[in-house]
């Protein structure tokens, strides 16, 4: 699946759909794996040759814990507890689609990028960075570009074309996930899935 990363700000993504006129997202969650994975199922998806839409999702992860490794005396310990943010967003296509109007669109979002150590003599364990809260926002809308003459009906290089006056609807929630279970390499253990919590609309 392609997923475009956003430079506007840091956020989660996820993906939504619509139906002819009525967009709407079933659900979504958040779980560790490889070692951020949102999914989102949409209701009433249009048909993806003749009306695409995208969804964007932002997120915000919060208490992030890794771990750092000492190379002189072997030890390893926790990093500094921070915060991350990523972006992106992706058109609804064919494959994702599983019924009539029914779909499910899966992100997966690497967030153990340039993380350092407080002392930089220690370095990081790569893969062991995980999100205690997550806070998500995610929006539907209808692409703008004519599908009979573009190519790319939702995007314009990196930037989206969508109809933000139609944005169908927009999903908040806040996840938990505490304690995180690590296995013996301190790597959080895949398939982890977090207590979300919708707290908008």
């Amino acid at each position: 699946m392609r997923t475009r990363f956003l430079t506007l700000t840091t956020a989660l993504l996820a993906a939504c759909c619509s139906n002819a006129h009525a967009l709407s997202i079933g659900g979504w969650g958040v779980s560790i794996n490889s070692p951020l994975h949102v999914t989102v199922d949409l209701r009433g998806v249009p048909n993806p040759y003749t009306q695409p839409t995208i969804t964007k999702v932002q997120a915000t992860l919060d208490q992030l814990e890794y771990y750092c490794f000492n190379p002189q005396n072997y030890s390893v310990a926790p990093g500094k507890a921070g915060q991350l943010t990523v972006s992106g967003a992706d058109q609804v296509k064919a494959e994702d689609i599983l019924g009539k109007g029914q779909a499910t669109v899966d992100f997966i979002f690497p967030i153990d990028d340039n993380l350092q150590c407080v002392n930089p003599l220690w370095n990081y364990l790569e893969g062991s960075a995980a999100a205690k809260i997550v806070t998500v926002n995610i929006d539907y809308y209808f692409c703008s570009g004519d599908v009979k003459t573009d190519p790319d009906p939702c995007f314009d290089g990196e930037e989206l074309t969508i109809e933000e006056k139609k944005a169908a609807t927009t999903v908040s929630g806040v996840c938990t996930l505490n304690p995180v279970e690590r296995d013996k390499d301190y790597v959080p253990i895949s398939g982890q899935v977090y207590d979300c919590v919708q707290t908008s609309p």
